[in-house]
């Protein structure tokens, strides 16, 4: 039995179910970038939430609080901090020649890192997209159950 693959960009950094979120709550949120919402989940969803708005106002809260959160403010801040010690580096390798050599350490270490970080701003954005496409689910079959109900 082939072992089953993990998805493309998973971090422990970047938890799709926080630890502040209920169990309730955890079980209308998707785990991995391949969960996909089906009509018995979101069916589910619309039954088990229906008497109790708090619950669902907590999961529609979540996940639209996941799927605002992108990388785009961490790759800017790793962007500006590169630079910033880029900056220190070459001015280090102009003073002495100890400082090319820390110079290369300096990029070395810039080269180690910055593959270890795409793969954290691809699992906040691969998270991102998940929770959008489970929050749109959710919102269309609301939508969808409101317009069955007959006005009073």
């Amino acid at each position: 039995m082939a072992k089953p693959q993990r998805p493309l960009f998973m971090s422990k950094h970047v938890p799709y179910v926080p630890d502040w979120v209920r169990v309730e709550t955890a079980q209308f949120v998707p785990t991995r970038s391949d969960d996909r919402p089906d009509a018995a989940r979101v069916a589910k969803f619309v039954r088990s939430t229906r008497r109790d708005p708090e619950l669902r106002t907590e999961v529609l809260g979540v996940l639209r609080r996941q799927s605002l959160q992108g990388p785009d403010i961490s790759i800017a801040m790793l962007g500006m901090l590169l630079g910033a010690i880029a900056a220190v580096a070459a001015a280090i390798a102009a003073m002495s020649p100890v400082g090319a050599w820390v110079s290369w350490l300096f990029g070395i270490g810039a080269v180690i890192v910055v593959p270890l970080f795409f793969n954290f701003a691809g699992a906040v954005h691969f998270r991102r997209i998940a929770c959008a496409v489970w929050l749109a689910a959710y919102e269309d079959a609301l939508r969808d159950a409101e317009r069955r109900v007959p006005r009073r």
